[in-house]
């Protein structure tokens, strides 16, 4: 079931479990009962919320963060944490969870935020210190001065003059006037130990028993040889002229007039970089093909496994529409504004995308159809069993197969009139008020 209001600002479906309610662009939220989850876009893309279970969590602009979790040893969700970037950071404690609070730059402490196990500063960015596993760096002022130590590592840095970094065994690490000159000794507990020497921008060295890489005035002259992958490759200079030969792939690029790259079992073409495109990937259980005209302004993908018998098609006309076909389901829409960049993107789909949809067309695997122009203005839905359609507001008939027959229902003006017809009985409706009801006339025996 689904209805529209306002062209395409309001909106009511009902998919099984799956019910969608809200008012375009302000909010939109999409409930699944099967899964006791809520997902909302409130003036999508600035904010949204979710809901899985207990679990919740509310997001505004990556600016503002609250979520509720489920803690150990409670029933019901509590106010966890709440993040206000770059600002203000809290998390309440909670049984085998301790808590922190931060407000930048100030002061404070916070446990696994930003890929760190610890954060602490005061009068950031005078002092900070961080633990990530069982390393840990102080900052005195961050970055310039620099001290960190951790199993049998150590190191310190005078940014951007000096830095040395050392866990013998493993590697030594240097630079000099950053992010000039370098010096590395890396993986040397390995059978791959790698040597690198750089002083931009005269050269950049890197020798191992696997690849030696070699460049000279970059971009001017670079040369790789790779051992373990069994290909050389030279660039003169990159991008412009590039030739790998080797036995895992083989490249000839003369940019931007033509190239051709062929990577196990991917191979890449252009002609006249980027006018035309063209991407394949071919295993025994699966290919792929796309063809691209002007990036995005032309795209024609085909997915396909053989084995199973699967296919999947999409074509992209960007902005005028988008057709997609996998199996016997099939969709097409038109304008496609956005639709081509984020193909995935389900908050666009329910959120954006209805607002500048002038047609769309579905078709699922089960052949249910449905097909709406402007904004409902004109809508078709047929199934096995059922037709519907409408021309707002003058006249909707909907058919739908029943226990006792046929069923027939016809609005006029928005329901000001209704008709029903339905095993042996006939009804009428005037400006709402209640049904009138007689038997139909009985048919003649043939």
């Amino acid at each position: 079931m689904e209805w529209s209001a306002l062209g395409p600002l309001g909106v009511y479906r009902e998919e099984g479990p799956r019910s969608t309610l809200g008012l375009r662009p302000l909010i939109l939220q999409e409930k699944d009962r099967e899964n006791d989850s809520t997902e909302a876009d409130l003036l999508y893309p600035l904010g949204a919320y979710s809901r899985e279970r207990e679990d919740v969590e509310w997001r505004f602009f990556t600016l503002f963060r609250r979520a509720e979790r489920v803690s150990p040893g409670r029933e019901g969700a509590t106010a966890s944490d709440y993040s206000l970037y770059p600002f203000l950071f809290w998390q309440a404690e909670s049984p085998g969870r301790p808590g922190y609070f931060a407000f930048f730059p100030v002061g404070g402490r916070l446990l696994e935020r930003f890929n760190l196990d610890e954060i602490f500063f005061v009068l950031f960015p005078l002092y900070a210190r961080t633990v990530k596993d069982d390393l840990t760096t102080t900052h005195l002022p961050f970055p310039f001065v620099a001290v960190w130590s951790g199993a049998e590592r150590s190191g310190w840095q005078f940014w951007p003059f000096y830095g040395r970094d050392v866990q013998p065994g493993r590697f030594e690490k240097t630079f000099t006037l950053w992010p000039l000159g370098f010096a590395q000794d890396l993986d040397l507990d390995t059978e791959n130990p790698r040597r690198i020497r750089i002083f931009l921008p005269l050269y950049s060295l890197l020798r191992s028993p696997q690849r030696d890489e070699t460049t000279i005035l970059w971009p001017f002259f670079s040369k790789v040889t790779d051992r373990q992958e069994g290909y050389v490759e030279w660039d003169l200079p990159w991008p412009i002229v590039r030739i790998t030969r080797g036995e895992t792939r083989n490249i000839t690029r003369v940019w931007p007039f033509y190239g051709t790259a062929v990577r196990g079992t991917r191979s890449d073409e252009s002609v006249l970089w980027p006018l035309y495109l063209v991407e394949r990937d071919e295993r025994e259980d699966w290919r792929f093909t796309r063809h691209r005209i002007l990036f995005y302004l032309v795209q024609n993908a085909r997915e396909e496994e053989p084995e199973g018998g699967r296919s999947r098609h999409r074509l992209d006309v960007w902005p005028l529409f988008f057709y997609e076909a996998e199996g016997d389901a099939a969709k097409f829409q038109t304008l496609a504004l956005l639709e081509t960049f984020f193909p995935r993107d389900a908050s666009l789909r329910r959120s954006l995308a209805p607002l500048w949809t002038l047609y769309r067309y579905e078709r699922g695997a089960d052949g249910h159809t449905v097909s709406s122009f402007l904004w409902n203005l004109y809508r078709r839905e047929e199934a096995e069993g059922l037709l519907a359609w409408q021309v707002a507001p003058l006249v909707a008939y909907r058919v739908e197969e029943g226990t006792g027959g046929p069923v027939r229902d016809l609005w006029l003006l928005l329901g000001l009139v209704q008709f029903q017809s339905a095993s042996g009985r006939r009804g009428l409706r005037l400006l709402y008020l209640p049904w009138m009801t007689w038997a139909a006339p009985a048919e003649a025996a043939p």
